[in-house]
């Protein structure tokens, strides 16, 4: 019994050893993920810029028949919402600076936070 008990043990040993590997390949996954959302936001702020350049290339916008409809307000939307048992302002991804792109982005809020997300000037 003993000798089977060693084999046991053996076996859970390595299936630890397993379970060592597969947590190491997940942190290495998601440190590969953080690397590509960085480039993400990058790429984003590089259309951005060029998108903003391609926009000022005429300062008198050409006739149009069509009425154009007044401006839309650039402003965050105000107030809070309740997430996981505590108060959040919606645009709370500006507090976060140096991941504002990626949680803009990951949570949908360009069009209640865009100045947070960076989509006009306040």
């Amino acid at each position: 019994i003993e000798g089977k008990i060693d084999d046991v043990e053996g076996k859970v040993d390595s299936i630890e050893g397993k379970i060592d590997d597969v947590e190491g390949m997940v942190i290495g996954i998601e440190g590969k993920i953080g690397d590509m959302e960085d480039k993400m936001d990058n790429m984003d702020g590089v259309l951005r810029t060029i998108l903003d350049l391609m926009t000022q290339g005429s300062s008198t916008p050409a006739p149009s028949s069509v009425p154009s409809s007044a401006p839309v307000p650039c402003v965050d939307k105000p107030g809070k919402f309740e997430h996981n048992g505590s108060n959040r302002n919606w645009c709370w991804v500006a507090r976060n600076a140096d991941n504002t792109n990626r949680l803009c982005r990951n949570n949908d809020l360009y069009d209640v936070c865009p100045v947070a997300c960076g989509r006009c000037s306040p």
